[in-house]
C-alpha cells in the first residue's frame, strides 16, 4: 500500500515537473517587436533602448512586468512608452516615441525645458532659450515640482494639462513665441505672444478652450494685413448665445 501512495506522489511530481518545464518552454520570450518614432536628433536613444529590450528575450512572459519594463525605458526623460502590451504566448509589444523639447521656463535663476505635454526634459544654470523654444510662463499658478523626468506640477494641474492641449493647436509654429497660463479670480486664461507682436488672448479656457483656440489662429492666419498683424491681440470668448468669436483690438484695449 505504501509503495502504491509513492508511485502515486512521484507520478504526481513527474507531471508537474513536465507542466512546469511545458510552461516556462511555451511563455519564453522570443520577441520583443518596438516600432519607434524617434527624431534625428534622438535617434542614437533606439540603440540604448534595444539593449534593454534585447535583455528581455529569454525571460518568461507570465512573470515579466510590464511596468518595470517602462520604468526602465522611461529613466531616459525623452523617452516615452506610449503602448507596451503582452502578446501570448512568446511576445512583448512595444510603442515608442520622443518627447521634443518644447518650451523653456524661467524659474528661480534656473532654466527648465518642457516637452509638449510639460514633462521636465533638463534644467540648466546657464541660459536657454531662441527661436527653436517657446517661452514658457505662468501667472496665478504656484509651481509645485519641476523634477527632471516628471510632469511639472502646480497648485491647478487640471489648468495646466488643458493649457498644454490647447498649446497644441498652435502646431508650434515658429510664429509663437512665448505662452503664459493665467489664472485669478474668474481668470483661467491662456495667452500667445507671436514675433509678429500680436497676441492670442484665449479666455476661460475651461470652457471649450481648444476650440476657442482653433477660432483665434484661424482668425490670425486668415489676416494679410500688415497693419493689423501688428501690435495688435486677438481676444476669443464665448458669447451668450453659445457662438465663439475672435475679436481683433488694439494692446491695451
Amino acid at each position: 500500500m505504501r509503495t502504491k501512495k509513492l508511485a502515486i506522489i512521484s507520478i504526481a511530481i513527474a507531471f508537474a515537473i513536465v507542466v512546469i518545464c511545458s510552461v516556462i518552454t511555451t511563455f519564453t520570450v522570443r520577441h520583443v517587436d518596438a516600432v519607434f518614432s524617434v527624431s534625428e536628433k534622438n535617434a542614437e536613444k533606439t540603440e540604448t533602448i534595444n539593449e534593454i529590450l534585447n535583455g528581455y528575450v529569454g525571460k518568461n512572459l507570465l512573470f515579466c512586468s510590464i511596468e518595470e519594463l517602462e520604468k526602465e525605458i522611461e529613466k531616459d526623460p525623452y523617452v516615452e512608452v506610449t503602448s507596451i502590451v503582452k502578446k501570448f504566448p512568446d511576445v512583448i509589444e512595444l510603442k515608442i516615441r520622443d518627447r521634443k523639447e518644447i518650451y523653456v521656463l524661467q524659474y528661480e535663476n534656473k532654466y527648465y525645458v518642457l516637452s509638449e505635454e510639460g514633462v521636465v526634459l533638463k534644467q540648466s544654470d546657464e541660459y536657454i532659450g531662441g527661436r527653436e523654444y517657446i517661452e514658457f510662463k505662468l501667472d496665478g499658478l504656484e509651481i509645485l515640482n519641476l523634477d527632471v523626468g516628471s510632469y511639472i506640477h502646480t497648485d491647478d494641474d487640471l489648468m495646466l494639462a488643458l493649457a498644454f492641449d490647447i498649446a497644441k493647436v498652435a502646431r508650434y509654429t515658429d510664429c509663437v513665441k512665448e505662452l503664459t497660463v493665467k489664472k485669478g479670480v474668474d481668470v483661467q486664461d491662456v495667452i500667445f505672444s507671436t514675433y509678429t507682436a500680436v497676441e492670442i488672448e484665449v479666455r476661460n479656457i475651461l470652457d471649450e478652450g481648444e476650440n476657442k483656440a482653433k477660432k483665434a489662429f484661424t482668425a490670425y492666419d486668415n489676416e494679410t494685413r500688415d497693419y493689423i498683424k501688428s501690435n495688435n491681440k486677438i481676444i476669443v470668448t464665448k458669447e451668450d448665445d453659445g457662438d465663439i468669436v475672435p475679436v481683433w483690438s488694439y494692446h491695451g484695449n
